[in-house]
């Protein structure tokens, strides 16, 4: 009875590591992190920063429009934004679909993510809202947060060049009591014909 409790609860174990070391379900997660964020923060932005709201350090939150990408790059182009927002979710999928390491799923669901939240934003008003001004620095939002630190993440791991996705550890073998360290399986073992 023991040793299939054992069973079930390594098996148990074995499965919850893969889960949370799969770079596909860090991708899937971190994209649903960023698009869920975004656009919730954009909202409540929306609804309640007209006049603005000063913060510690001289930055401000100050609602504004762009029709540019991150950080309001590239404003006035909008058919090229919109390329370069679908070829940067393509580019993080395909990352963390080839890599299928963590720092790969982490950075390819903050691209991906960034760029549905982006779209989304995009489609629904011709243009992104940003929300955090810091006075020397264009005015930006989460999703410009989340795709500069997915380049770099994606960045940082290529240039490191090396896996670094955790093995799945392999499931334990059931439990033989002829290969038992105990010494009266020993006994057992030697008293059987054959």
């Amino acid at each position: 009875m023991a040793s299939s409790s054992h069973r079930s609860s390594a098996l148990m174990a074995h499965t919850l590591t893969k889960m949370r070391t799969s770079g596909h379900s860090r991708l899937l997660l971190m994209a649903g992190i960023a698009v869920t964020t975004d656009l919730s923060t954009k909202v409540i932005a929306e609804r309640m920063l007209s006049p603005g709201v000063g913060l510690p350090f001289g930055a401000r939150l100050e609602l504004s429009h762009n029709t540019g990408v991150a950080f309001g790059g590239f404003a006035g182009a909008p058919n090229a934004v919109v390329v370069a927002v679908v070829m940067l979710g393509v580019a993080g999928l395909a990352w963390a679909i080839l890599s299928d390491t963590l720092p790969g799923g982490t950075s390819g669901g903050m691209l991906l993510g960034g760029a549905v939240a982006n779209l989304a934003d995009r489609l629904e008003g011709g243009g992104v809202t940003d929300f955090v001004d810091v006075g020397a620095w264009p005015s930006f939002n989460l999703v410009d947060v989340y795709l500069t630190v997915g380049v770099l993440l994606m960045v940082f791991s290529l240039v490191r060049g090396e896996d670094r996705s955790t093995p799945d550890p392999a499931p334990p073998e059931p439990h033989d009591p002829a290969t038992s360290d105990d010494p009266s399986a020993d006994a057992r073992r030697s008293s059987r014909p054959g």
